[in-house]
């Protein structure tokens, strides 16, 4: 029974470090935050905040991705205005094969490749949608 508290005692301690070592994480970049952590509890499990910290990464990732889309359906509008103005059809296939063959081939985990194949395609959708959108507003 003691030895059971001595442990409680331990992972409380424990994770008490962890939670002050996440808060000074908020003074310095996430890059360097990730080393203040050890990957791995004395028991082999993963500390919370490593899992945290992934989270923040991705969220970090996902502002620059959403910041990326936006851009990118600015120049879809921008397409959609040139193609009104040209009497272009807003779906052309052999458009969107070509990028995602160029984006297949660039990819460097190939494994990856149905996933991705699948978010640009509903990039891809949502440009067409935009497209038609913007179209509707200029008759």
């Amino acid at each position: 029974m003691i030895e059971l508290l001595h442990l409680f005692s331990y992972h409380a301690i424990v994770y008490t470090i962890v939670f002050l070592l996440s808060s000074l994480a908020l003074l310095f970049p996430i890059k360097k935050a990730k080393y203040l952590f050890k990957k791995t509890s004395p028991l082999g499990g993963y500390f919370m905040s490593q899992l945290e910290q992934l989270r923040d990464e991705i969220n970090l990732l996902d502002q620059k991705i959403l910041k990326l889309l936006e851009e990118r359906f600015q120049l879809s509008s921008d397409v959609a205005d040139y193609k009104h103005s040209h009497h272009l059809p807003i779906y052309q296939a052999n458009r969107e094969e070509e990028i995602l063959e160029k984006v297949t081939q660039q990819l460097h985990n190939k494994a990856l490749s149905p996933a991705v194949e699948e978010v640009w395609l509903s990039i891809f959708s949502a440009s067409r949608k935009l497209q038609e959108h913007r179209q509707k507003e200029q008759l």
